[in-house]
């Protein structure tokens, strides 16, 4: 009854002359102007694309467009290995949790399935920085008093406060992209605005939002941001605005507290007088992770077996019950050892290859902060666990494909930078 339903709606939109790839792609843009907003909408735009991908049958019919790509092998196993490796998890129940995420991958198709020589691919990135946008402006707001908190007191728009550390990946993400945008805009007006918009995402990212690990993102990706700017390739003339930039960074008592909350969560964690703060738990997960790979280097502790490792032997009842270490590398390493590894490894030099490849480009040069953001946000966060990180990091691999639609003409010459 369901596909008849699909069938007849779909022979509507035809004499409608609005056919189903348009109405995807339209609904793919909603689903990247949703996931720096908001957990729930985005979820429903994400299913909404898979269902019109899978029922309307353009899964079958633009095949050659998912299966061919660098990323779809990779991509394909990371979607399995949550399944297969349900055989060896010590607890089935436990393992199932973690499997019904896995659809969340399949985003990357379905974002691969679409011919980009019909539609804009600039139109995904916009969405998304008008979400980022959407979400710091209201949190600028509750910053400020003028718009109710949500959630545990944080200023974090709509969004969770567990998600702080991937909303600060985001700010990131968008000064890199906003940058790019600017090097290449010669009107002073629009150059003029991007300015104020990165201003907002630098005065939140530093003075706002407490995560630790965008801040380590921008200390590394600052001068690339810089190189935009001012378009300087001397390396004086970078560094000097660099330092000017980490120095401002550097004097947000948000910052302060951060770095001085780090020294005291370490020198506690050394002494053994306290491992229940918030990189002593960290590194409690990382040597619990580390362990069960040792005891399984091939195959991991299989789906789940981080949480249930973690509940067993946590060193101090105290702590929270983590579903991940906070690590995407110790995250798989404990899971699906030597097996999951390989595909994770695969996909970033892939991600990473084909955006310095066209780094000239908007896509390229979006592509490649992003694999540079997801090696950074992974030593510190799982990556590949929650939603929002997951669908992160899945639309973007999906956008990937767009560099290899017509790659000469993306292609970076030797003589060029």
């Amino acid at each position: 009854m369901l596909c008849s339903l699909i069938q007849n709606q779909y022979i509507k939109l035809r004499n409608n002359n609005l056919s189903i790839d348009k109405i995807l792609f339209w609904n793919i843009c909603v689903l990247f102007f949703l996931v720096p907003i908001t957990k729930s909408p985005a979820i429903i735009a994400g299913v909404l694309s898979l269902a019109l991908w899978i029922l309307s049958g353009i899964f079958l019919k633009y095949r050659h467009n998912w299966l061919t790509q660098p990323c779809s092998i990779p991509v394909i196993i990371l979607i399995l290995l949550p399944w297969l490796s349900l055989l060896w998890t010590k607890d089935i129940t436990i393992g199932l949790q973690f499997t019904k995420d896995s659809y969340y991958w399949l985003y990357a198709f379905v974002i691969a399935s679409l011919s980009f020589t019909s539609y804009k691919r600039d139109s995904f990135i916009k969405s998304f920085l008008l979400g980022l946008s959407f979400t710091v402006c209201i949190a600028t707001m509750q910053y400020a008093g003028l718009v109710p908190l949500r959630s545990h007191g944080v200023p974090i728009g709509l969004h969770s406060a567990f998600l702080t550390g991937t909303f600060s990946l985001f700010l990131v993400f968008g000064l890199l992209i906003l940058s790019f945008y600017f090097k290449n805009l010669k009107q002073k007006k629009h150059r003029i605005s991007l300015i104020l918009l990165m201003a907002l995402y630098f005065f939140y990212l530093s003075f706002v939002l407490y995560g630790r690990v965008g801040h380590l993102a921008f200390l590394f990706l600052c001068p690339l941001i810089i190189y935009n700017l001012t378009g300087k390739k001397h390396f004086v003339k970078v560094l000097l605005p660099t330092i000017l930039l980490m120095l401002a960074l550097s004097l947000s008592p948000l910052v302060q507290k951060s770095v001085n909350s780090a020294k005291s969560d370490l020198v506690q964690f050394f002494e053994g007088t306290n491992v229940n703060t918030s990189l002593g738990a960290r590194l409690c997960m990382w040597e619990l992770s580390t362990k069960l790979f040792l005891e399984n280097p091939i195959f991991g502790s299989g789906s789940g077996g981080f949480k249930i490792a973690w509940r067993k032997y946590k060193p101090d009842p105290n702590m929270p019950n983590f579903d991940e270490p906070h690590n995407t590398f110790f995250y798989i390493m404990a899971n699906f050892g030597i097996l999951g590894m390989i595909p994770f490894i695969w996909l970033f030099i892939v991600l990473f290859h084909s955006g310095w490849r066209c780094r000239n480009d908007l896509i390229g040069f979006t592509i490649l902060s992003f694999s540079m953001l997801l090696f950074i946000g992974s030593l510190f966060t799982t990556m590949i666990a929650g939603s929002i990180s997951t669908a992160w990091v899945t639309i973007f691999i999906g956008l990937q494909r767009t560099l290899n639609e017509n790659p000469e003409k993306y292609r970076v010459m030797k003589n060029e930078g």
